[in-house]
C-alpha cells in the first residue's frame, strides 16, 4: 500500500496542502489502496493565513519505500528558501535521497523552492506559480523553469503551478497510479473539472462529455459506466435519470454533445482496450464483460478506435 506523505512547512499555503490531500483522501474512499501521512521539519508550523497546526511527526520518523510519494506545498513569499540556505540541511538531504529510493517528489506552487534548496531541480525541467517563475530560475540557474504549465514531470520530480494547479497535479497522479476511471470518480465526487497539462496526453474517455451540471444525465452516465456488461436499455437509463426515454435522449445530446449510444460505445470500447492490454482474458470474455455481442464486434470497434 503506497504512502502519500505531506510535508507541512511553516507559513505553508492552505490550499496547496488541503487541495491535494482531499484528492488523495477521496481516491482512498473510492478504493485506491493508499495511506496518508503528515510530517514536519520545523519545531512549529503555522499556515500563511495564521492557522496553527497540531504537532505532527518529524520527517526522520517516517520510513518510505519505492512507489511512495512526498508532497511539498508552497509557502508565503517571506518564507521562501534561498539556494544558500543551510538551516534545514538535514531535511533537504532527506528530500534529496528520496528519488534514489524510488520515492516520487511533488511540489505545489512555491514548494518548488524547497525542492530547489535540496538540489533536486539541478538539471531538471520544472515550473511554479507564474509570479515566481523568474525568481525560481534566478535562484536555481541550473534548472529549466517553464511558464504557462499546470505541472511538469522530470525523472521522479513533479512540480506544479500556482495553488489550484496542485489539485490538477494530484488528479494526474491518481490517474497515473490508479487509472482514468477512478480519477473520473474522484473529480466527479469533488465537483472538479480535470484540467490536463498540454503535454499530458489525450483526455480520458471517462472524463469526456462530463462538463455539464444536469444531474439526471450524470446519473445515466454513471449507470452506464457501472453496468458495462449489461449494456442497459434506454428505458432503464430513463428510469435512472427520472425522465422519459424520449426526453432523456434529447437531454443527453443537449448536455453532452453526443448520443447515448455513442457515449456507451466509447466507454465500453475503452474498457475493452484496457482489458486487452492488461489482462490475460480471452476476447470472448472481454466482449462479455464490456457488453459486446461477440469478439468480432469488439475487434471492429477496437480497430476503428485505433
Amino acid at each position: 500500500m503506497p504512502t502519500i506523505v505531506f510535508v507541512i512547512p511553516n507559513q505553508c499555503t492552505l490550499l496547496d496542502l488541503a487541495g491535494p490531500v482531499q484528492v488523495f483522501e477521496e481516491a482512498r474512499a473510492q478504493g485506491a489502496p493508499v495511506e496518508l501521512a503528515y510530517v514536519q521539519y520545523q519545531t512549529q508550523a503555522r499556515s500563511s493565513a495564521g492557522l496553527a497546526f497540531a504537532p505532527v511527526p518529524h520527517f526522520s520518523t517516517v520510513t518510505l519505500q519505492a512507489g511512495d510519494l512526498v508532497v511539498v506545498p508552497g509557502v508565503a513569499d517571506g518564507a521562501l528558501p534561498t539556494a544558500a540556505e543551510n538551516e534545514h540541511a538535514e531535511f533537504y538531504a532527506w528530500l534529496r535521497a528520496l528519488p534514489e529510493q524510488g520515492v516520487a517528489l511533488c511540489s505545489v506552487c512555491t514548494g518548488a523552492f524547497l525542492l530547489g534548496a535540496a538540489g533536486l531541480l539541478c538539471g531538471r525541467t520544472c515550473t511554479t506559480h507564474w509570479q515566481h517563475v523568474a525568481a525560481l530560475q534566478a535562484t536555481f540557474p541550473d534548472s529549466r523553469v517553464l511558464a504557462d504549465r499546470l505541472f511538469v514531470h522530470d525523472r521522479g520530480v513533479y512540480t506544479s503551478a500556482g495553488i489550484a494547479a496542485g489539485i490538477d497535479l494530484a488528479l494526474a497522479l491518481v490517474e497515473e497510479r490508479f487509472g482514468p476511471l477512478l480519477t473520473y470518480k474522484v473529480s466527479r465526487r469533488l465537483v472538479l473539472y480535470y484540467r490536463r497539462n498540454g503535454l499530458h496526453g489525450q483526455v480520458s474517455v471517462y472524463l469526456d462529455h462530463r462538463n455539464h451540471l444536469h444531474p439526471g444525465v450524470h446519473r445515466a452516465q454513471d449507470y452506464l459506466l457501472d453496468h458495462l456488461a449489461e449494456n442497459p436499455t434506454l428505458e432503464v437509463l430513463a428510469e435512472i435519470a427520472h425522465s422519459s426515454p424520449r426526453n432523456l435522449t434529447r437531454l443527453f445530446r443537449q448536455h453532452t454533445g453526443v448520443s447515448i449510444n455513442d457515449f456507451s460505445t466509447k466507454i465500453r470500447t475503452e474498457a475493452a482496450r484496457t482489458l486487452v492490454a492488461t489482462s490475460n482474458l480471452t476476447r470472448q470474455a472481454i466482449a462479455e464483460r464490456c457488453g459486446f455481442r461477440d469478439p468480432r464486434q469488439l475487434q471492429r470497434l477496437l480497430a476503428r478506435a485505433a
